[in-house]
């Protein structure tokens, strides 16, 4: 047996990061000094640009770092090239749950969502069906993968890019498939007013409903 005197120290189990996006560890600097609107802004351009190569390099450095901290699974909500992200987690030996950053609903007349203004043309727009589809694909690849050190849970992006067809599909899947939703919701005041304002409700109880 391997014996570790851990006399004056800590033993704790391993963390779990519940909110990782391993895209942004190539990002970092990118808007640290900036409102979540702008953040917005600077990121669009990055998504659209980051390779999956790249892609892969900044999800095995958050691994390296995760290892170093003590964190020992993280969850991430989506991203570009999310098949290169699954593969960095199951290289690095970490356990893992990625998503996808589903969205089917632009528009420019978010105004009053101020970061949710329509996403630029640069980046991918995907139709309900597209976005279902490769939330299944991304099921079927990775929902215990790496002997099930990683699984799969359904994404939406944020509260205010989705229809609400989307947001009964994704549920149905889940449920369908035993896993969970993830998704940004009610981030600024701003965004939880617009969809009030839009959808009749407040987000948590037109998800309950």
């Amino acid at each position: 047996d391997k014996v570790i005197d851990a006399k004056g120290n800590v033993v704790v189990p391993g963390f779990v990061d519940t909110h990782h996006h391993h895209r942004e560890s190539l990002a970092r600097g990118m808007a640290d000094d900036v409102s979540l609107p702008v953040l917005c802004e600077r990121l669009y351009p990055f998504d659209a640009a980051i390779s999956e190569q790249d892609m892969y390099l900044s999800a095995m450095l958050s691994c390296i770092e995760h290892i170093r901290l003590g964190t020992t699974c993280s969850l991430d909500p989506g991203g570009p090239h999310m098949d290169a992200v699954g593969q960095a987690i199951a290289d690095s030996g970490l356990r893992g749950m990625i998503s996808y950053f589903g969205a089917d609903f632009f528009t420019k007349d978010i105004k009053e969502s101020q970061d949710a203004r329509a996403v630029p043309e640069y980046m991918a727009r995907r139709s309900t069906e597209e976005v279902l589809a490769e939330e299944e694909r991304l099921f079927r690849r990775w929902n215990g993968a790496a002997g099930g050190r990683i699984r799969f849970c359904y994404g939406l992006h944020r509260d205010v890019q989705v229809s609400p067809r989307l947001f009964k599909e994704i549920k149905r899947l889940a449920d369908r498939d035993g896993t969970i939703i993830q998704m940004h919701g009610a981030v600024t005041p701003e965004r939880a007013q617009w969809f009030r304002k839009t959808h009749g409700l407040p987000l948590v109880e037109f998800l309950e409903s």
